[in-house]
């Protein structure tokens, strides 16, 4: 995983596009106000932060979204 996780970091940078790492407990937090959180916390923070009916199944989709969501905030509060 180690030496995949460094191949995609340096085609990013060479290609030049920016790189946003978060920790786990990091998109916890910010999600759920825990770094600790449950997989669980963060369906049901995706579904709050989004308005959805349900939250999103499988429980990686919720993963997924909390993650652009976190890196989204982190880019927006870089810029401004």
């Amino acid at each position: 995983m180690g030496h995949a996780r460094g191949v995609v970091l340096l085609v990013a940078r060479r290609r030049g596009c920016r790189v946003v790492e978060l920790s786990p407990n990091e998109i916890k937090r910010s999600m759920c106000g825990n770094g600790l959180a449950k997989k669980a916390q963060i369906q049901r923070a995706v579904a709050a932060q989004f308005r959805l009916a349900a939250p999103p199944e499988p429980p990686d989709i919720a993963d997924a979204v909390a993650i652009a969501l976190c890196a989204a905030r982190r880019v927006e509060t870089a810029i401004t």
